[in-house]
């Protein structure tokens, strides 16, 4: 209750805050996010393509979603509705998966009726593979039931990739073309909106070229001058008599060698802060 204000990195984080501390409105100020610069479109590169597929196992015409393994993650309905595809889609498009616990999402996969070569399970993906991976595949899907922000998206988007996401919690923020947002509870919708865009290269297409456009509007030099507002706009003048005492801050976040990215923004971010 002492912290004046609080930061949220979205309209849908901020409404959560709300509603579970009860705050004033105005503690709580929405500052967004952003996407590192080298989550660009890659140079055309056959030959590197080619290697990057091999190493994870992957073929063109991939589908991809990584970041799946706790429940808000929702992987399942994507399963669903890739084995509701017809079958000559399924063969073209295998569906790529980042997952922490690879038995128990290939034993979602069989009971979803997936074949073994439909679904690939992907190890860990090492930063610097995330652009070449997001750009090659024909499809990004982000079923998520909630996040923060959305940040994988928003990388997938900056680097060219096709996608479509969850029309709930911060996803629209981000996404803001409702053609390509979807009902995360609804299999048989997300798998038309899929069977749709991938009998339609000109539809995916005009995605992947949305979204390095869309991801220009935002930027971590941004997200730093709404937080510095609003740190100005909260300052409490102190009586000059009185010693200056440096406020103390608490990052919570997962840190290296944990395999999760945001372990990794978080090394790079502690230093500076």
């Amino acid at each position: 209750a002492s912290c004046a204000p609080l930061l949220a990195n979205s309209e849908a984080t901020r409404a959560e805050v709300l509603r579970q501390l009860h705050l004033p409105p105005d503690r709580v100020l929405v500052i967004g996010g952003g996407v590192s610069a080298h989550f660009t479109p890659p140079k055309p590169d056959a030959a590197a393509r080619e290697a990057l597929l091999r190493r994870y196992g992957l073929r063109e015409g991939f589908l991809l979603y990584l970041g799946a393994g706790d429940p808000r993650k929702n992987e399942g309905i994507l399963l669903a509705a890739h084995a509701a595809l017809p079958p000559v889609l399924r063969a073209r498009h295998p569906l790529a998966i980042g997952h922490v616990n690879p038995p128990h999402l290939r034993a979602q996969a069989s009971a979803a009726g997936l074949t073994e070569g439909e679904l690939i399970c992907l190890p860990f993906v090492e930063e610097a593979d995330l652009p070449g991976l997001y750009a090659a595949s024909a499809l990004f899907v982000m079923p998520s039931l909630a996040e923060g922000f959305g940040l994988p998206l928003l990388e997938a988007m900056a680097c060219g990739a096709a996608c479509i996401a969850s029309n709930i919690s911060a996803m629209p923020e981000v996404m803001a073309r409702a053609d390509a947002l979807f009902d995360p509870h609804d299999a048989p919708a997300l798998s038309e909106l899929m069977r749709r865009l991938l009998e339609a290269p000109e539809l995916r297409a005009d995605l992947a070229a949305y979204g390095p456009r869309r991801a220009r509007e935002f930027s971590w030099d941004r997200v730093a001058a709404r937080a510095w507002a609003g740190f100005e706009r909260h300052a409490v003048p102190r009586p000059a008599q009185r010693p200056v005492r440096r406020k103390t801050l608490a990052l919570v976040s997962p840190l290296p060698p944990a395999h999760s990215g945001i372990a990794d923004y978080a090394a790079d971010l502690a230093p500076a802060l």
